[in-house]
């Protein structure tokens, strides 16, 4: 598995059903209603659970300092 650097990605737990509430009100968050992005250099995408959670036991409480250590 190819894995690619940190770029700031956030994992927001709504699921993509554009008629959803919660997905419309992220979209729109997001989103101008044209579809271009608020942000410059913002991009809204939409990834499976499983592949979000590849790195996740990086969230685990002093990983860093360990990684730190061990570096």
């Amino acid at each position: 598995m190819r894995t690619e650097p940190y770029r700031g990605q956030v994992y927001i737990d709504v699921p993509y059903e554009v008629s959803d509430p919660a997905y419309m009100q992220l979209e729109a968050f997001l989103e101008h209603a044209d579809g271009s992005m608020r942000w410059d250099g913002a991009r809204f995408i939409c990834y499976p659970l499983d592949y979000c959670m590849r790195n996740a036991q990086q969230d685990a409480p002093g990983f860093w300092d360990r990684w730190a250590a061990d570096f």
